[in-house]
């Protein structure tokens, strides 16, 4: 049996965080360790820089790096996700009603960010 159809079998057994982790896997297969080295300890640190800014504890989980992770693949800098951080803070970090969507699944989501970057420009 060849592994593209023992993938096939197995994919629908998978629940959607495992499809999620196997999605990532597959995208860093192009990737060299140090690339993916580099990749990591950017989104840890632009993390590290949403906990200092916000007073906020969101741990180094693959849900959380993966979405930093793809902007920084897609061409962000750490300087663009630092201001996109700043800003959001700013405009929503006195509004107790904003302040939950200081998380990396609003900031980092894909059609979002991008719209944030537009903003800075």
């Amino acid at each position: 049996m060849s592994n593209i159809v023992l993938f096939k079998m197995l994919w629908g057994k998978c629940s959607r965080a495992e499809r999620a982790e196997i999605r990532a896997l597959i995208e860093r297969t192009g990737e060299t360790s140090e690339q993916r080295r580099k990749l990591d300890d950017d989104a840890k640190r632009i993390l590290d820089f949403l906990n200092q800014e916000t007073g906020k504890n969101f741990r180094a989980v693959p849900a959380n790096i993966n979405l930093i992770r793809a902007r920084l693949k897609e061409g962000a800098s750490v300087s663009d996700c630092k201001a996109v951080i700043i800003r959001r803070v700013k405009a929503w970090g006195s509004k107790p009603d904003m302040q939950e969507y200081l998380r990396p699944a609003t900031l980092f989501n894909q059609s979002k960010f991008e719209q944030y970057i537009g903003e800075l420009k």
